[in-house]
């Protein structure tokens, strides 16, 4: 009997999660036991719960790099990125609606099209 793909996917990416807050724990205890550098405990703590959004946020900004400079070695150039979020930006268009009661419909309709 196979698994259903949910805990499979979850068994697939595991590592993703784990190894991150691992990799800091192994750091810290190899610090301690073999450099004897004695951190506190809210800091071990606090960098291992900030290892995987520490992570994304690298990964993030290394893939940017690595976009900017292939769009650089083809002539390219990238669009310039929006500085609001989606919501803001949806909050703005859904702002300058007033007036009629179809009005946001027929916008509803723009954007579906």
């Amino acid at each position: 009997m196979d698994l259903p793909p949910g805990p499979v996917y979850v068994l697939q990416n595991l590592h993703l999660v784990v190894l991150p807050p691992a990799a800091v724990y192994l750091a810290l205890r190899l610090a301690r036991e073999y450099l004897d550098i004695v951190t506190p405990t809210w800091v071990q703590i606090t960098s291992i719960i900030c290892a995987l959004p520490a992570l994304t946020v690298a990964k993030n900004q290394y893939n940017d790099w690595k976009d900017r400079r292939a769009a650089r070695s083809l002539g390219a150039v990238l669009p310039p990125h929006v500085p609001e979020s989606a919501f803001t930006v949806a909050k703005k268009a859904l702002g300058s609606l007033h007036g009629f009661p179809g009005q946001l419909l027929c916008f509803a309709a723009f954007l579906g099209s």
